[in-house]
């Protein structure tokens, strides 16, 4: 199974069990990584060498939890999957 695969798969996973909505976000940030952030997609670090993304859905009650973070690759698996209604079966797309 090819990386992009498997990403996407992580990406549907995240998805399906309620942990990311399944709508695009309603904004992104990009900067250069920084220590100890983690991607929420594929779980390692992003380094200091690399540009993280930090998105934001507008309206969810996050009660003090941060924003979640993405490597560029990551993110983009996870757009793929964002509003299709096969990543989170019985879900309706909040748009």
């Amino acid at each position: 199974m090819s990386d992009e695969v498997i990403l996407i798969e992580k990406a549907r996973e995240l998805i399906r069990t309620g942990k990311l909505s399944n709508r695009r976000p309603d904004s992104v940030w990009g900067g250069r990584g920084t220590e100890g952030i983690r991607c929420m997609l594929c779980g390692a670090t992003v380094g200091q060498d690399e540009v993280v993304l930090e998105v934001k859905f507008a309206g969810e009650d996050d009660a003090g939890e941060t924003n979640p973070h993405f490597h560029v690759r990551c993110f983009s698996a996870l757009q793929l999957e964002l509003g299709n209604p096969e990543a989170a079966p019985g879900l309706r797309d909040a748009t």
